[in-house]
């Protein structure tokens, strides 16, 4: 999910910049993660390492964006994101 490239002035290297977006995820607690991700990278995967980095199952997290529920197989293209949205992430409740 994250990159890390060394700094060079090739044309190549700022192209492959432009292929990445950056995320910010907050979830109810206030806990910010902030992800690196491709444009055609499935939301999944961004679902899941934030799941990962809270300690929380990822089938007990829904992730909004603009209102709109997130689908796994979403991708940030899709969805229009650009850098620095935010991702709101809530608790599923039951009942």
């Amino acid at each position: 999910m994250s990159v890390n490239k060394q700094q060079s002035s090739s044309a190549s290297d700022v192209n492959d910049k432009q292929d990445y977006i950056k995320l910010k995820l907050i979830n109810e607690n206030d806990i910010e993660i902030y992800l690196l991700c491709k444009f055609n990278t499935k939301m999944i995967k961004v679902m899941k390492t934030f799941a990962k980095e809270t300690k929380d199952n990822v089938n007990s997290l829904r992730f909004l964006f603009r209102g709109r529920y997130i689908l796994e197989d979403d991708t940030p293209k899709t969805l229009k994101l650009k850098d620095d949205d935010i991702i709101d992430v809530f608790y599923e409740q039951c009942g």
